[in-house]
């Protein structure tokens, strides 16, 4: 798993890449990032998992510790490009309700505030 951070006005865009299960990096990776994403400011958060292969409900956990930390500080963390089995499990959790998605960068960022980019 691999995670490439880049910032777009006031929402940090955090590319996933990889499967994200515990036997190939544990789930505290993405916590740290997110949680060091909010101490610096960062509160607006958009996981880009367009590359995730695979989601175990670890992982799956530490998005939604995220998302508490995120909320906490008035902030939200939104999801990118969520896979068809990513998605299933989702709303088997019911994570669906809580955890909003979109299949465009530009839809997700004008939801966080951010003006369309010209």
């Amino acid at each position: 798993m691999n995670l490439v951070e880049r910032t777009r006005g006031h929402v940090m865009i955090v590319d996933v890449q990889g499967p994200m299960v515990r036997d190939e990096a544990e789930p505290v990776v993405l916590l740290e990032a997110l949680r060091r994403a909010v101490d610096h400011g960062q509160v607006n958060i958009l996981l880009n998992v367009a590359e995730v292969t695979t989601v175990d409900s670890l992982w799956l956990g530490a998005v939604l510790q995220g998302y508490t930390t995120t909320t906490r500080r008035g902030g939200t963390i939104k999801l990118l490009h969520v896979s068809r089995r990513f998605h299933e499990l989702l709303v088997v959790t019911k994570l669906d309700r809580v955890l909003e998605s979109f299949e465009s960068e530009s839809a997700a960022l004008v939801s966080m505030g951010e003006p369309l980019a010209r």
